[in-house]
């Protein structure tokens, strides 16, 4: 009588998987640090079969079955992005389907931005507010001298 575990563990569902891919008993036993008899025990529990039957029909997905069905889909998928970039009555939603488009394309640059304060730190060190207002924004400083005036943008409305 051979042994029935009484679940499986995730050690046994790798066995399965060993088992399905091809491997040996014996070599799913040296990989997985079992004997020849567990993994034998394992693979021929009715959890086991049950298991390697559903993965044998096809009833249980893979991400290389999900990868083949998206690439088998891809053209379709790709022309209803484009129609969406073209026709969406939302401008964000044609905008996000432009970008996602030119990326599946390869049409996207890449940009690399590298910041290097570490000059600009100390420059404006110890100054006030209304001082780094003026050295930041220079010519858009308060028409008044109060420095507590907010600063205003070309359209008038004050700076935030």
């Amino acid at each position: 009588m051979s042994y029935e575990p009484k679940s499986l563990k995730p050690s046994h569902i790798c066995v399965i998987q060993l088992h399905v891919e091809g491997k040996t008993n014996r070599e799913i036993a040296a990989a997985m640090d079992y004997s020849e008899q567990t993994v034998s025990n394992i693979i021929n529990s009715s959890q086991g079969q049950s298991m390697i039957a559903a993965v044998c029909e096809e009833s249980v997905d893979t991400m290389g079955q999900v990868r083949s069905f998206l690439q088998a889909h891809a053209p379709w998928l790709a022309e209803e992005l484009v129609k969406e970039a073209i026709s969406s009555p939302d401008l964000k939603v044609r905008h996000q389907a432009k970008v996602a488009a030119l990326g599946m394309a390869g049409h996207i640059k890449t940009v690399n931005v590298n910041l290097n304060t570490s000059h600009s730190d100390h420059k404006y060190e110890g100054m006030s507010e209304a001082e780094l207002r003026q050295e930041i924004y220079g010519h858009r400083a308060p028409k008044s001298n109060n420095p507590n005036d907010p600063l205003v943008g070309p359209d008038g409305k004050p700076l935030q």
